[in-house]
């Protein structure tokens, strides 16, 4: 199974972050495609993120009450016998656009 990164997804126009209220599951629970996995906020509104496929949450990158940016790596799906990505790298990317 590849790893998937799941990432701060786009919630409207105006909207540039997310402050993450709750997740759902913690590192190591199984998840299903479509489960919820977060609970976000934004100045508008709060969302429910679901996870975009089924797998291992190997890492919360973005832990609890933290604000990240729009595709932002808020987590990391997988098998759980892969390598995590350098996601702090690229995270910086997302944190400049």
């Amino acid at each position: 199974m590849a790893q998937v990164e799941m990432v701060m997804p786009k919630m409207g126009e105006s909207v540039h972050e997310a402050t993450i209220i709750k997740w759902l599951k913690q590192e190591g629970d199984e998840v299903t495609e479509g489960d919820p996995l977060l609970n976000v906020i934004t100045d508008k509104a709060d969302f429910e993120i679901p996870a975009e496929t089924s797998g291992t949450l190997l890492k919360i990158v973005a832990p609890e009450k933290s604000s990240v940016p729009i595709n932002y790596i808020v987590g990391l799906v997988g098998a759980g016998d892969e390598e995590l990505p350098d996601y702090e790298r690229m995270n910086e990317v997302a944190r400049r656009e």
